[in-house]
């Protein structure tokens, strides 16, 4: 069973989460990587979550984040970071439905006041409160099968090329399969990644995809605590993989579009973020050569349903090529502090 907007209220009061239909009741569909369904009613409302696609990889990957929030819920050792998580209210395995509380933010990426200082700050502490917390996670033997500390495969040539260049459908795509090629002929990823990697260290946990798009904060007053949402990967990691994705979600307006996302509009939030965190030195140096990887995985995603290459796909390569190359230049370019 796949949910649509007029099929979503009826399952939501099957489930007993509806009593009535209110006369306020609205339901707003955002497709992305799942059927998002954003439900208001009774003064609040539900993020319902469904895969997109009925495949095994979706559908583990919903499963993981369901059980994530539950773990999270309850078991006290993550009370610290408790408050900024969304709370789960129902998940249905059968027909991989996952419904939230919905959240009366908005996702940071989609905000008129992107490069916002303070909203900036306020991700990076709550990045720092995160990974802070949970430095005795590696040390936890009860939760070695939940969080197994992988290696992310964007570090390593060989996980990459070995991927199946499908789109989330299950078809072929050609465009990722140029993309494949040229990670493996060209720009001398492959060196580079493998000092990269020899430098990784699993002491926390980890989100997985730490980007602007899954920070939700308050349009209207920035000073409100953000909330971190689609928890589908977290994994015991290095710290400063989530730090890296944060840095290029906010260098990638720069990198595909510099004509109207100047460096210097920019910095700001970055340099708040960093400060906040406590991102310095030889952490942040490393954090810039994450990045450069992590650009590799997002020319990955944005070539989910595109027939072939895109001139902003090329700049990221480009810009991860450069980053990699040099991650100390590239950091004194990109901060302007150096």
């Amino acid at each position: 069973m796949f949910l649509t907007s007029t099929a979503v209220f009826h399952y939501l009061r099957d489930r007993g989460l509806l009593l009535a239909l209110d006369p306020e009741f609205e339901v707003v569909t955002a497709h992305r990587r799942n059927h998002n369904f954003l439900v208001r009613a009774n003064g609040g409302g539900f993020a319902v979550k469904q895969v997109r696609y009925w495949s095994e990889s979706q559908r583990a990957n919903l499963k993981r984040e369901a059980d994530w929030y539950w773990f999270a819920a309850h078991d006290t050792r993550l009370a610290a970071m408790r408050h900024l998580l969304p709370s789960a209210r129902s998940w249905d395995p059968r027909n991989s439905v996952l419904v939230l509380d919905l959240l009366p933010l908005t996702s940071m990426a989609g905000m008129d006041a992107l490069f916002d200082c303070t909203r900036a700050k306020l991700v990076g502490e709550a990045m720092a409160l995160v990974h802070r917390s949970m430095t005795w996670l590696p040390e936890a033997a009860d939760l070695n099968e939940r969080f197994p500390g992988e290696i992310p495969a964007f570090l390593d040539v060989a996980s990459i090329v070995a991927m199946e260049p499908l789109k989330d459908d299950g078809t072929k795509s050609d465009s990722r399969k140029e993309l494949l090629r040229v990670i493996r002929t060209h720009f001398g990823f492959g060196p580079a990644l493998d000092r990269l990697r020899l430098t990784w260290r699993n002491e926390t946990l980890v989100h997985g995809d730490w980007k602007l798009g899954n920070c939700l904060a308050d349009n209207t007053d920035p000073q409100v605590q953000p909330r971190i949402v689609d928890w589908e990967s977290p994994d015991i990691g290095d710290p400063v993989w989530d730090c890296s994705m944060l840095l290029q979600s906010y260098w990638t307006y720069w990198i595909t579009d510099p004509a109207t996302y100047e460096l210097a509009m920019i910095r700001p939030a970055v340099q708040a973020f960093s400060n906040a965190y406590g991102l310095h030195n030889a952490a942040r140096t490393r954090a810039v050569a994450f990045a450069g990887a992590r650009l590799l995985q997002t020319a990955w995603e944005w070539l989910e349903n595109e027939e072939q290459m895109t001139a902003p796909v090329v700049r990221l390569l480009q810009a991860a090529a450069n980053i990699l190359e040099d991650p100390a230049k590239a950091e004194g370019q990109l901060f302007s502090d150096r």
